[in-house]
């Protein structure tokens, strides 16, 4: 046989091996590597199971080419098709019943096989799948069967921006979906669903029963859709996305099929319990945003509630009640039956007015120790204290030395101090006595340690420790890259997470080291950055919300090499022996 091969076929019977070299079609056998026949003309096609052979005539007679069908394994000639001098087989039934030819600028055709008659031969105009539209089948063809042959979709259209469903036992079409199948394509197992791309970053799905016109949006992932794969049951669709996350979507809960998964929507804050059993979110969702309470163990949604604009989020020390900012209100609600319990608003004090906004925003919110009060940040520069038993305002806090908004506000779990930061610096109140200090101009607080000694706060990308006693900074921390969203403290006070630049650091409180550094998302200029943090009462579960959904992570912290730290925060005493770093692993849902 000459040595160039331009096409081969080797069917799941694994009996015979077909190529294509020298205008012929040699038959070999696996086994024994002997040719068992040839057949002059080029390879077309040839059934899965290799149950036939399609062999296209090398010339073509008054513009058709006669495409003669061998049955296998003994090369007997069964039928004829007479297709056009360009006709590509563009698919075959997993079973092998059909066989469909295309080419460009012609309607779609499909042969019953292996004798090759067309599928209706008594409805002359049902003999090919008609398209109103001409497609290509030369360079960017797509099509799909299901896995039972009983359908056979494809891109029509100009451009490809259709597709169309046909039912292979009658060539009627079965549904036109205004979308093209995209570059990403799959069939569910049961052969109802068509998981399709018609943009890069978007998951649509298309009824291939016909028993729905129009396509069923999924939602949308940030980043290009690269694989898709349904359980057997056809129950479930995991898309894996460019960006390295792994969507699931439940496709028989109710209305599940028409919105995403809400563990992937935006989210604004998040908070966790006392415990550690359960996780609260506050998603970006314009008016219509959700305060969601999530299982830390499975991932599940225990319940949702509310409706606003929701952009910080706190739970009481016992667990009982949870707040939330909603534009110039503070909402609290009741844990347990989602009861809403206050709403606190927070308007302009009488006599003045805001330069920077129309809305008095509440940006933070804080809890007392015992759970008895709240603290809120507000957009006047003010911070007002509200009684949770009363849904009353109790007073309100300002420093002349600092004006501007309220950024954040954090209380000391003793319940000695509340410091707050804004634009202009950070303040330190003495809760006992009434008096405040400010203490920091250039750092916007982040958060203050367990133990209310220490505070840490962000000047761009670098985080800023420093002693909440005397204001003396102990470390810089250097690595992100930029602005870095909030930290949060370990419960025993030993490391420090912060978010910013699409990552997540978790930083030695002793040291300033970066022990670990974890990236969320490819693109560090993309907008949607993660926007919280905040560690379960374990100690090792952090819970990051960001604009992409919520994520938890186990760290692990050991110890590695000796050294003197990784250059990352200001001179600290030389030390020696071993360092510590932590190992930080997606925590999946069971």
């Amino acid at each position: 046989m000459p040595n160039r091969i331009h096409g081969c076929v080797l069917p799941s019977s694994g009996e015979w091996l077909a190529t294509h070299a020298a205008g012929a079609v040699w038959v070999w056998d696996v086994e024994s590597g002997d040719l068992r026949g040839m057949f002059d003309g080029r390879l077309v096609a040839a059934a899965p199971d290799g149950a036939w052979l399609a062999i296209g005539e090398p010339r073509t007679t008054a513009g058709r080419r006669r495409i003669r069908l061998h049955r296998m394994p003994d090369g007997q000639l069964s039928g004829e098709l007479d297709a056009g001098p360009d006709d590509k087989p563009v698919a075959t039934a997993p079973d092998g019943t059909w066989l469909a030819l295309g080419r460009p600028a012609q309607p779609l055709a499909l042969y019953g096989m292996p004798d090759g008659r067309l599928l209706d031969t008594t409805a002359p105009a049902a003999r090919t799948v008609t398209a109103d539209d001409a497609f290509d089948v030369d360079g960017n063809e797509r099509f799909v069967s299901a896995p039972d042959a009983s359908w056979l979709a494809a891109e029509t259209g100009p451009r490809q921006s259709r597709t169309r469903v046909w039912d292979t036992a009658t060539g009627e079409v079965r549904a036109t979906f205004a979308c093209p199948l995209g570059p990403v394509h799959a069939v569910s197992p049961d052969g109802s669903w068509i998981a399709a791309t018609p943009e890069e970053t978007r998951t649509t799905l298309l009824d291939a029963t016909g028993g729905r016109f129009t396509p069923v949006p999924l939602g949308e992932h940030n980043s290009p859709v690269t694989s898709y794969a349904f359980s057997p049951d056809s129950a479930r669709l995991a898309v894996g996305c460019q960006d390295g996350t792994l969507w699931l979507w439940d496709l028989n809960a109710p209305g599940a099929a028409e919105r995403p998964d809400p563990r992937r929507v935006p989210l604004s804050s998040c908070a966790a319990a006392p415990d550690g059993s359960w996780l609260a979110t506050t998603d970006d969702n314009g008016p219509d945003g959700r305060i969601t309470i999530w299982d830390a163990v499975t991932g599940d949604r225990r319940q949702a509630f509310g409706s606003g604009r929701y952009s910080s989020c706190v739970v009481a020390p016992d667990g009982a009640w949870l707040a939330a900012a909603d534009r110039d209100a503070v909402v609290i609600w009741e844990v347990t039956t989602g009861r809403l319990l206050h709403r606190i608003e927070c308007p302009v004090r009488p006599g003045e007015s805001l330069l920077s906004a129309a809305t008095n925003h509440v940006f933070d919110l804080a809890a007392a120790p015992d759970g008895a009060w709240l603290a809120a940040a507000c957009e006047d520069g003010t911070v007002r204290l509200l009684d949770v038993a009363t849904g009353q305002e109790r007073d309100v806090l300002e420093h002349p030395a600092v004006t501007g908004r309220m950024l954040r506000c954090v209380v000391a779990p003793d319940a000695s101090r509340l410091v707050y930061s804004g634009l202009g610096g950070t303040v330190v109140h003495d809760l006992p006595s009434g008096t405040s200090r400010k203490v920091d101009s250039s750092s916007r607080l982040l958060c203050i340690s367990p133990c209310g000694s220490l505070l840490a706060g962000a000047h761009g990308p670098d985080i800023r420790v420093w002693a909440a006693a005397t204001g003396e900074t102990l470390h810089v921390l250097r690595g992100h890259t930029h602005p870095v969203k909030t930290c949060a403290w370990s419960p025993d006070g030993t490391r420090l997470a912060s978010v910013g630049d699409h990552t997540v650091r978790v930083w030695a409180a002793d040291t300033g080291e970066n022990e670990t550094t974890v990236r969320l998302y490819a693109d560090p200029d993309d907008s949607r950055n993660p926007m919280d943090c905040r560690w379960l009462p374990d100690g090792r579960s952090l819970a990051v919300a960001g604009k992409r959904g919520l994520y938890l992570f186990e760290t692990d912290p050991v110890r590695v090499g000796d050294g003197n730290g990784l250059g990352n925060s200001a001179p600290t005493a030389a030390r020696s022996g071993p360092r510590r770093k932590t190992r930080m692993s997606r925590r999946p849902w069971r």
